[in-house]
């Protein structure tokens, strides 16, 4: 679940919420206050936190795709989060909000090893997430909200929550090569491997790319169109 868990630091809260089948409206008051301060805070900003909401209060029929594209716009087009920057957000959110969440069932790592993971995985999932190709830079598009546009249009289905673990829970393996063999996700398997290489050397995913793509295409560097705005 790497798009979900890697939603930027706190943001990693709020998708827990939603997991829990919290509503940002049923939250108790400390963890409203949490959330309200965080969004206000320079994580707010280099997240975009208020953007994000959207995403997570869409019904659960209703495309996300456009308001993945105005979340991300926004947080990519900031300046990164600082380490200290993600560690006072999710301090203060799970402060606020980590009642609540074990209350709906979560189980929490302690808040250290959930800091230092998260400061582990922020730069390569920002330069997976603000990846943009130049080919399709006259749309206004992301690489990942392109992929999910060619998502729905594929399926004529709308990009929910739901959509999006499926397609990084597995699902993703059977859309056809004009959608997974792009330079837009040769340039994604390129970061993840340089920044989070642990998930490009799993041989249950590695196996169906190389197949599809040809072994050539996770051996090569990111293409020269896409890069990180």
């Amino acid at each position: 679940m790497l798009l979900l868990r890697v939603l930027f630091g706190v943001s990693c809260v709020l998708v827990g919420v939603r997991s829990q089948g919290l509503s940002l409206s049923s939250l108790s008051p400390a963890c409203q206050s949490a959330l309200g301060e965080v969004i206000m805070s320079p994580a707010g900003t280099c997240l975009n936190i208020a953007e994000f909401l959207p995403v997570l209060e869409a019904s659960s029929d209703e495309s996300i795709t456009d308001s993945i594209d105005a979340w991300l716009s926004g947080a990519c087009s900031a300046a990164p989060c600082s380490k200290e920057t993600l560690a006072n957000a999710v301090t203060t959110a799970i402060s606020g909000c980590g009642p609540d969440l074990i209350n709906a069932g979560a189980i929490l790592d302690p808040l250290p090893v959930m800091i230092d993971s998260i400061e582990g995985i922020y730069t390569g999932t920002r330069g997976v997430l603000c990846l943009e190709n130049e080919k399709i830079k006259a749309q206004d598009k992301l690489c990942v909200t392109q992929i999910l546009t060619d998502v729905q249009n594929l399926t004529a289905q709308p990009v929910t929550l739901q959509t999006i673990v499926g397609l990084v829970t597995g699902a993703a393996a059977m859309l056809p090569a004009n959608i997974t063999c792009t330079d837009c996700t040769q340039a994604i398997w390129a970061v993840l491997k340089e920044e989070i290489p642990e998930i490009v050397d799993v041989s249950s995913i590695t196996g169906g790319i190389n197949s599809k793509c040809g072994v050539r295409f996770l051996r090569g560097g990111r293409p020269h169109d896409v890069h990180l705005i």
